[in-house]
């Protein structure tokens, strides 16, 4: 994966940098589900109370590791890095989004758009307006 401050996901570039988790995608065939800075920005409360170890379940649910996912069908489930599945559901106007047990119905991460960049050549990025979140990853309630 390139990371660049010019695209629309340095958050998530920063992220994975910090976990140790780019020269992993570097390496091999990947499909990245890049949630852009904003998607970050909307759940930034919800991270900001994680552990380490649950932010890098949620890093590594968006991606999937030695294969390139170049088209998706409507319910396909799909397995992601960290084990945890995730289903493309389609929308009544041709959307399609991408569901972790722990996201709203009401915020669905939706897929914008595939990045096209000849400098990517061990796999495929595409932009999401939202952050996946698996299983388990929300704090405990107390």
């Amino acid at each position: 994966m390139v990371c660049d401050t010019d695209q629309p996901f340095s958050v998530l570039c920063k992220l994975l940098t910090e976990y140790n988790l780019i020269d992993a995608l570097s390496s091999g065939k990947w499909t990245v589900f890049a949630p852009t800075d904003e998607a970050f920005a909307n759940v930034s409360d919800i991270l900001s109370n994680l552990d380490d170890r649950r932010i890098e379940q949620v890093l590594l649910f968006h991606t999937v590791k030695d294969t390139i996912i170049e088209t998706f069908s409507c319910k396909e489930v799909i397995t992601m890095t960290n084990g945890k599945d995730s289903r493309a559901l389609c929308g009544d106007n041709g959307e399609l989004f991408f569901k972790g047990a722990d996201n709203s119905n009401d915020a669905l991460p939706e897929l914008v758009s595939a990045v096209v960049d000849d400098s990517i050549c061990n796999g495929v990025i595409y932009v999401m307006d939202n952050v996946m979140l698996p299983s388990n990853t929300l704090p405990d309630v107390a």
